[in-house]
């Protein structure tokens, strides 16, 4: 709660104060609770467990429900989060995914609609990692050539006819080219290697965001660690993803 207290999210009501934060600019601070959603249904849910300065703690959410990544500078839902992501915490620092353990359930649940910010935290014991539960944008999870994929359901249209493609070019059409499609920062999008690894799991990404947040996306920036990346033989596989990527949109 905005107090530093907190309560069992049945227990919450509307006109209560939460701490709720815009992980974009980092604003922090009491907002009200204008509805509870309360559901009894057959429902997928998620155990995660984190890596937290009390070791290990576990929290669990329904597998559509929204976390605030990072490491990715985005929104993923519970059922898509992978080991290695990271969580924010209150006063901005994180925790990392160990686990997530997936698992179907008839039990109720809760949730709330916070006032102008629509986030709030829940606990992993007793840390709290930031949520949002409407209106975001979501990352699917899946796996192309043995590769882990993690695609966003915003970034691709198909039909896109961006003015920055000197050839006229619908995104569908680059993709069948093998090119990467014109995002909505009006720039292609990036594939990055979330772990900065050879085999490890590639996200969707702006150009904006991939760039715009170098240092903290890339850890090997500014030392000598090699890359660890063969950069011929990726430019090779995201030239073929994308076109597979476009025969996915019927083209």
């Amino acid at each position: 709660m905005s107090d530093g207290k907190t309560k069992n999210i049945e227990e919450v009501k509307v006109g209560d104060q939460v701490t709720a934060t815009d992980p974009e600019t980092g604003e922090t601070g009491a907002r009200n609770v204008t509805r509870l959603i309360v559901t009894d249904s057959d429902k997928r849910f998620n155990e995660l467990t984190l890596d937290t300065r009390d070791g290990p703690e576990k929290l669990t959410a329904t597998h559509e429900h929204p976390f605030w990544v990072p490491s990715l500078g985005q929104w993923v839902a519970a059922g898509s989060l992978a080991p290695d992501m990271t969580l924010r915490t209150p006063d901005g620092t994180t925790v990392t995914v160990l686990a997530n353990r997936s698992y179907s359930d008839h039990v109720r649940t809760y949730n709330l609609t916070v006032d102008d910010l629509h986030t709030y935290y829940v606990l992993a014991g007793e840390t709290p990692v930031l949520v949002h539960n409407s209106n975001c944008q979501f990352w699917s999870r899946t796996d192309y050539n043995g590769q882990r994929m993690y695609q966003r359901d915003d970034l691709v249209n198909p039909d896109y006819f961006s003015p920055a493609d000197k050839y006229g070019r619908s995104n569908l059409k680059r993709m069948q080219q093998g090119l990467a499609p014109m995002g909505p920062d009006g720039k292609p999008l990036n594939l990055h290697h979330m772990l900065q690894t050879q085999d490890g799991p590639i996200a969707e990404v702006t150009h904006s965001m991939h760039f715009g947040n170098y240092n903290q996306l890339h850890w090997k920036a500014g030392t000598k660690i090699p890359s660890g990346i063969d950069r011929d033989a990726f430019n090779s596989w995201k030239s073929q993803y994308w076109k597979d990527r476009a025969a996915g949109f019927g083209g």
